[in-house]
C-alpha cells in the first residue's frame, strides 16, 4: 500500500474496519469499499485469536469444524476468480 501513489485509489474487498484502518494509516491515498453500502465481510472483525486457535486446535486434532461444501459449478467459479485476483499485479 505504501508503494502506491499519493492520491491513488484503492479498492478493498473486505470488511469495513479494514477500509477504516487503511484510510487513518495512508491518508495520501483513498481507500475504498467496493460495495458503496457495506462490505460483504461486515462481521470479519469479529473473528477473534482465540477462536482462530480453537479452530486450529481442533484441525490439528483431526476435526474439520465449520465444513462448508458447494456444488462443484459455484467451487470452479470461485477457483476461476480467485486465480484472476492472484494475478493483478501490485
Amino acid at each position: 500500500m505504501a508503494q502506491q501513489d499519493d492520491g491513488v485509489v484503492i479498492g478493498v474487498g473486505t470488511e469495513i474496519n479494514m477500509v477504516k484502518r487503511l484510510n487513518q494509516q495512508y491518508p495520501d491515498k483513498q481507500v475504498m469499499c467496493l460495495d458503496p453500502l457495506v462490505c460483504p465481510c461486515s462481521t470479519m472483525y469479529m473473528i477473534h485469536p482465540i477462536y482462530l486457535l480453537d479452530v486450529l486446535e481442533r484441525i490439528i486434532e483431526g476435526e474439520v469444524p465449520n465444513h462448508v461444501t458447494v456444488p462443484n459449478k459455484v467451487s470452479q467459479s470461485a477457483n476461476l476468480a480467485l486465480q484472476r485476483m492472484l494475478q493483478i499485479p501490485i
